[in-house]
């Protein structure tokens, strides 16, 4: 994000979402805005260039343009491993972050497929597959009907 998204005075980061062009407003939690302040007090570098809030801790001091490479290296720092075996990056941290939503039971879709950046529900089938806890509880028990005999 550049400064103009944060919204300090009404607690809030307002976006663009690259991938939809949709305006998202996010509240700014209190944990947030205070790593927000203590990042650009202390990590910041003096000599960034431009008005992007998150730049290269190297020069040249230019915004960030991928995260794979860092979130990949700072998860390998931790010893996070992927369950499904394969390369570990954004898209692990988002499907986590989307499972964690739906698991809960106390977030609505809407609000899912609103921080997903998704315009419409149908947008995250893919993700629907990680309620399947959920979907078993709605199962209906069938041992009540009784058992089937196949004739010849």
């Amino acid at each position: 994000p550049i400064f103009g998204n944060i919204d300090w005075q009404n607690e809030q980061i307002i976006i663009v979402q690259h991938k939809t062009g949709e305006r998202l407003c996010c509240p700014l939690l209190d944990e947030v805005g205070n790593a927000l302040f203590d990042y650009l007090s202390t990590g910041r570098p003096e000599k960034a260039e431009g008005d992007f809030v998150f730049v290269r801790k190297r020069a040249p001091f230019r915004h960030l343009t991928g995260t794979y490479s860092q979130i990949a290296a700072l998860c390998k720092k931790l010893g996070v491993k992927p369950q499904n075996g394969r390369g570990i990056g954004p898209h692990t941290l988002r499907y986590t972050f989307t499972r964690r939503l739906l698991s809960s039971g106390r977030v609505p879709h809407q609000t899912v497929t609103a921080a997903l950046g998704h315009k419409t529900n149908s947008s995250d089938c893919y993700y629907r597959s990680m309620e399947d806890e959920r979907l078993r509880e709605c199962a209906l028990n069938l041992s009540e009907v009784g058992s089937f005999c196949w004739e010849d």
